[in-house]
């Protein structure tokens, strides 16, 4: 199957990927936002691939940029509503955790943003603590919110299923760096345990519904399968914040190496899920490349850089 898309003036065509290929970079990166225009990062697609979920400084706030760079809108001002903002599956909104200052206490709230129209649906209060980031429950447009050991469930009144491809009821997610695990039927919730001693970041679901890729704090990415208790965790790697292709097989992640103070380099690698053929996607001197996104076709890779908040889009081949 052949794609083309127009990004910033530029027009690439290439030809969709078999899950068996190797990953490439398919040319240079190409810079969708401007410095000029502001600080953006944490890039996630949206489910259609026409538009790209951003952030800026300290995750506060919330944008949605076109794919070629046009469009720009801001859906809230609100601190964090940047930190794990997660799409519903038809595009129509995100639900993610909002916070603010209260004297010396930090207080947060569990909102929906409708990307068309402009509602907010506000889920919860402020409160003192919210235990994990908020998820779609599979089949329905209600939102799951995950303790250590219930689920707490709240309706969004959105008239569509925001239900992901592929997708079993199980609803993965971290509580205190812990992995814990519902149905997302029951109100009932319990922990797993991966690496017990270590503190899990970064977790993320594969299409499948079931496989897991997440890191430790200071090590390597894992990828685990939950429905398989017996099968041992695939070490990927040295690396962060993964995700996954849209076909489950594959994985990027960012390569970060550190002073002790600040980030002195990062880069995007690729990698099969099996922990096999490794790739570099990127290795551009002055540029930190961070928080890549798969987009839904496989075709680009978006992608922050810290040193001045552009965001990028890297085309891949096969």
């Amino acid at each position: 199957m052949r794609f083309a898309i127009l990004v910033a003036g530029l027009f690439f065509v290439g030809t969709a990927a078999s899950a068996q290929d190797p990953v490439r970079a398919g040319g240079s990166a190409v810079a969708i936002t401007r410095a000029a225009d502001g600080a953006f990062f944490q890039p996630r697609w949206s489910p259609s691939g026409q538009e790209i979920a951003v952030t800026g400084y300290g995750y506060d706030g919330l944008w949605l940029i076109r794919a070629d760079g046009s469009g720009r809108r801001l859906l809230t001002s609100e601190s964090s509503a940047g930190l794990g903002a997660v799409w519903a599956a038809d595009g129509s909104a995100l639900v993610t955790t909002v916070s603010r200052q209260e004297g010396v206490r930090r207080t947060h709230a569990l909102r929906v943003f409708e990307t068309e129209g402009g509602r907010v649906h506000e889920l919860t209060p402020f409160r003192s603590a919210v235990p994990s980031f908020p998820d779609w429950s599979p089949g329905s447009s209600d939102v799951l919110l995950l303790n250590a050991n219930r689920v707490e469930r709240f309706e969004t009144g959105l008239p569509v299923v925001a239900d992901k491809a592929g997708r079993t009821d199980m609803v993965v997610a971290l509580v205190d760096g812990r992995p814990v695990v519902t149905d997302g039927t029951t109100g009932s919730a319990r922990a797993i345990d991966i690496f017990p001693r270590e503190t899990l970041l970064n977790l993320v679901t594969a299409p499948d519904g079931h496989h897991v890729a997440f890191e430790i704090l200071g090590g390597h990415v894992f990828v685990v399968d939950l429905a398989n208790p017996t099968s041992a965790p695939v070490d990927i790697g040295r690396g962060h914040r993964p995700q996954w292709s849209p076909d489950g097989t594959w994985i990027v992640y960012q390569r970060t190496e550190d002073d002790g103070e600040r980030f002195v380099a990062s880069d995007l690698v690729a990698v099969r899920a099996d922990g096999q053929a490794e790739v570099a996607l990127t290795n551009t001197a002055g540029r930190l490349e961070m928080n890549p996104s798969w987009s839904p076709d496989g075709a680009w890779i978006a992608f922050d850089d810290l040193s001045d908040g552009v965001i990028y889009l890297l085309p891949l081949t096969r």
